[in-house]
Order: C-alpha cells, then structure tokens, then sequence
C-alpha cells in the first residue's frame, strides 16, 4: 500500500471508529431518555434500532456506491451526513428529532465503515491484507467496547446532549482532513443497483426490528409482533 494510501486509510478509519462508537454511545443513556421524553422502554429502543435499522440497509448500497463513485467523495459526503445528524442530535427538542438525528448519523457510519474495509483490500500488498485488516479491525473492535463505558462517564458529569457535542469536534477534524487530504482515486465501473433488493432487504429488516421492539409489550400471536 503506497504512502498516499495508508494516509488515506488513517482518515477513513478515524471517521469510521466514531461512527461505531455512536452505535453503542447510547445503549447506556436509554433510561435516561425514557425520563427526560416520557417515553416507553418499547419506544426508546429506537434509538439504538432506528440506528441499526438503517445502518444495515448502507451497507449492501455501499458495494454499489464504491464502484460507482470515487472514495474521495463517498467519504467526504457521508462524513458530512454523519456531522449534520449529530448536530441534530444535540440540538434535538423533542423525541422526535432525536430519532431523526440518530437514522441521518447511521447513513453516514454506515457507509463509512465498508468504505474504509474496500479501501484496505483494494490496495493493500497481496502479502499485507491480512495485516491491515487486523489493524482495521482492532479500530474496529475497540470503540463499541468503549462505547457504554465513556457514556457512562459523560452521563455522570454532563447532560445527555454532550454524547453528541463531544463527537462533533473529532467528526468536523476528520472532515478537513479528508477535504485536504485524500486523494481522488477514479473508478472505472458502471454498476447496475438492483431497487427491488434493496427494498426487500429495507421493509424485511423494517418488520424484524419492528417485531421485536413489540414483542416485550404485545402477546407472540398478536399482528403487531
């Protein structure tokens, strides 16, 4: 992997770990959303489903954006999504928006971290793959096993906006890095995007989140599990 590209890689891996990391950040300030927005434990979970709801449905869109864009511009674009909703989550007034802030966060993690993965194997040596995936992967690994320890702490000092606000600063650093930085890398591809399997995949993963979320307050049998 040449110079230009392990720089690359760096940046792509920085954005992508919070991006991870805003997977579990929630997880432990649950209860205290259900406080301040007088909503149910069923109702919460959307905070850490809405995430991974959409998070999942980028990642297979991300095989066809990779081939069709450069990395360049998928990142600085995505990162740049990333930043616009955790901007609305710390700004968020009501439930509402809080929801809305995590599903815009989860587009932009969720393209972000296949990015960093098809950047690695792409251009790293045949003899180096190994190496380099298991450096993405500890990235990887390390910050959802943070994630509720440093929520933790935040919600102990802080208000639960600042698990938003502490994020920013890292978010907006990696975005001029990768605007000054990462070189324009082209893509000779013409893909075809197959709509009706992404909507498949979408209302399928839509439903067994649904069911779930349901199953704690309804009976086995009811329609709405």
């Amino acid at each position: 992997m040449s110079k230009q590209n392990r720089y690359s890689l760096i940046i792509m891996v920085f954005g992508a770990f919070f991006g991870i990391l805003c997977s579990t950040l929630m997880n432990v300030a649950l209860p205290t959303f259900m406080k301040v927005f007088g909503v149910s434990s069923g109702t919460v979970q959307w905070i850490s489903n809405g995430y991974t709801l959409v998070n999942a449905i980028m990642i297979p869109v991300s095989a066809y954006l990779t081939k069709k864009f450069t990395f360049r511009s998928l990142f600085i674009f995505f990162a740049s999504i990333f930043l616009i909703g955790t901007v609305f989550g710390a700004l968020a007034p009501n439930f509402l928006t809080l929801i809305i802030g995590r599903m815009i966060q989860a587009i932009g993690a969720g393209m972000m971290m296949p990015l960093v993965n098809s950047l690695a194997i792409r251009y790293a040596q045949p003899g180096k793959k190994g190496a380099v995936m298991g450096i993405v992967g500890l990235a990887f690994n390390f910050s959802p096993i943070i994630g509720p320890t440093l929520s933790g702490v935040i919600l102990n000092y802080f208000s639960w906006r600042y698990l938003f606000i502490l994020v920013l600063p890292f978010i907006i650093i990696d975005l001029i890095m990768a605007v000054t930085a990462l070189p324009k890398i082209p893509t000779n591809q013409a893909p075809k995007f197959n709509v009706e399997g992404l909507m498949t995949v979408s209302f399928g993963l839509l439903g067994l989140l649904w069911s779930f979320s349901n199953v704690s307050q309804y009976s086995i049998e009811s329609m709405t599990v």
